[in-house]
């Protein structure tokens, strides 16, 4: 076979230049694959000075180094070096010294190394020390064995005498009695190879003094492993934390100081929301220029979000506070007043909040403090300011009567009979003043809804009330006309108290029916009976006071 040709190198320093554009030098190095400054030729280095390197290697190190070539490995796996293996044993923290059954390399590859002993699959965090091995799920199935010893041996070995102390010879797991099925079967051969003769009974002896050696061995290791478990995670959660204060001081320094310190009294719950800029957060690692310039653009819009939720809190927060000193002032206020037996029913806290005056002090400048003593100055005019809250209402009623009648000039429209008021939502259709402003469904329930800032809305969630409100109200003005019209009297002079004073009574009969009752009612009840029957469907009939009084129903044919 022809040798393969050798390309040449010339040069800078004797070829000519090679002009690009103006001019140019071509470089004369070559290209190397690889990293330069590789440990090819570690083990051509003195011995002293190798062995001084390794006795300062963890030992997962030293097994991954012995695995690099077989000069090191020569070198490593030697039991004239267990030495070294014993120095870096003994840089781990309470790590427990080798047992006897394993060597310094095998029992350095079960404690650090997480590959699976039967396929060699990859992470694998449980160790059974034990059974000096780990495996995953499926060689579990094929390697460990979890039933009786006794039964095992005696349908394996159906013509051999009995062992009944087989399982003092197998190690075993301390939680669960798991046993090693190749240690077994080794254990199984043996005892049929030395069954009747001198060596039986030692062999026994050792096989149980080494399951005891076994579990003692174990138990530190299980302590230790465990500790170290605990401490790597104390180690990395240290990591993420110094990683996080260095973000929140970088986001202190570009303005967000409130919103990190927001942040916190909230357990990062609005940082956690965003799973995928959280992850990037409690990397285990220290920040670095890359990843921060990463993240930035993502916690910035974060931050601007953060802002404005803490300023919507704080509001809702200021409102809190300037909703119960004013509860406070009405109350006291209400006590320290005496009120007439007839009066009228009386604003709530809700209803001044919206009045004005009481509104430009509640609506105050974060600034300014409000305190109880704050409306002081309004307490003069209370009695003015409910009059008029009395008299808007009067207003808002008389409207929605006179849409259905002219009231005549000087006539009170409220105190006319027509003056009946009914419930949009519950139904209620013989409401009149002022007892309607008693009525629940006209002061509903607010809903809560946190996100919201204006002054409106953040009184009625605070109080979790409404203010009164006649939207829901209308005028039952053609059931009392009907009424008014069967008794001859004018709807727009009769008033409440004439109809309360001539009380009449009234046949309502049903026209839709062909068998069907009679009712006589005062006018009151035959309001609130009408509101069950439909346009012309029901008839009305004045009663004359001569006839006897018919308390209950009547039915006819």
């Amino acid at each position: 076979m022809a040798p393969r040709l050798k390309r040449k190198f010339v040069t800078t320093e004797h070829a000519p230049a090679l002009a690009t554009g103006s001019a140019g030098i071509r470089s004369s190095r070559r290209t190397l694959r690889g990293r330069r400054g590789g440990l090819a030729n570690m083990p051509d280095m003195p011995l002293d000075i190798l062995l001084e390197i390794f006795v300062y290697l963890h030992p997962r190190d030293l097994l991954n180094l012995a695995r690099t070539s077989k000069a090191l490995r020569k070198y490593l796996m030697s039991r004239d070096f267990a030495f070294i293996w014993k120095a870096a044993r003994r840089l781990i923290e309470n790590f427990p010294e080798c047992p006897s059954y394993l060597s310094e390399p095998a029992y350095v590859n079960l404690a650090f190394f997480n590959h699976c002993h039967g396929c060699l699959k990859a992470n694998i965090k449980t160790v059974l020390w034990e059974l000096r091995v780990r495996y995953c799920n499926d060689c579990t199935k094929s390697y460990l064995y979890y039933q009786s010893l006794d039964l095992y041996y005696y349908l394996h070995n159906p013509q051999q005498p009995d062992h009944s102390s087989l399982s003092t010879m197998v190690p075993r797991t301390a939680s669960t009695s798991i046993y090693h099925l190749p240690e077994i079967t080794e254990v199984v051969t043996r005892l049929n190879a030395v069954a009747h003769t001198p060596d039986e009974r030692k062999y026994i002896e050792d096989r149980m003094a080494l399951v005891e050696e076994v579990g003692d061995h174990a138990k530190k290791c299980i302590t230790w492993f465990k500790n170290a478990l605990n401490s790597r995670a104390e180690e990395l959660q240290k990591t993420r934390d110094d990683r996080l204060a260095v973000v929140f001081e970088k986001l202190r320094d570009a303005g967000w100081e409130e919103e990190v310190e927001h942040a916190k009294r909230e357990n990062y719950r609005d940082l956690r929301a965003d799973q995928k800029l959280f992850a990037q957060l409690r990397v285990p690692k220290p920040l670095s220029d890359h990843a921060w310039a990463k993240m930035r653009d993502g916690l910035t819009v974060l931050m601007q979000q953060l802002r404005s939720k803490r300023l919507i809190e704080e509001r809702w927060d200021m409102f809190r506070d300037r909703c119960a000193a004013l509860t406070r002032f009405i109350s006291a206020y209400f006590e320290e007043t005496p009120r007439p037996a007839e009066e009228l029913p009386l604003p709530n806290p809700v209803d001044f909040a919206f009045m004005q005056e009481f509104r430009d002090i509640v609506d105050s400048p974060a600034t300014v403090k409000i305190t109880v003593a704050s409306f002081d100055a309004l307490r003069p005019s209370l009695p003015t300011l409910i009059a008029r809250w009395h008299a808007d209402i009067k207003a808002e009623l008389a409207s929605l009567v006179s849409s259905h009648i002219d009231i005549p000039e000087g006539v009170d429209a409220l105190k006319l009979a027509v003056a009946t008021f009914g419930c949009k939502q519950c139904g209620r259709n013989n409401l009149h003043y002022p007892g309607i402003l008693s009525h629940s469904c006209f002061r509903p329930m607010a809903l809560y809804s946190p996100r919201e800032v204006s002054y409106d809305k953040l009184i009625l969630q605070m109080r979790g009330m409404c203010r009164w409100s006649c939207e829901k109200a209308y005028c039952a003005f053609a059931a009392v006309h009907r009424i008014l019209k069967a008794c001859d009297l004018p709807p727009e002079r009769t008033t409440i108290e004439e109809m309360d004073r001539l009380n009449p009574r009234l046949m309502c009969r049903p026209t839709n029916l062909l068998r069907a009752k009679v009712f006589v009612d005062t006018w009151r009840q035959a309001i609130a009976e009408m509101r069950h029957w439909q346009g012309d469907s029901l008839s009305l009939e004045r009663v004359d006071d001569e006839e006897p009084k018919k308390d209950q129903e009547i039915e006819v044919c």
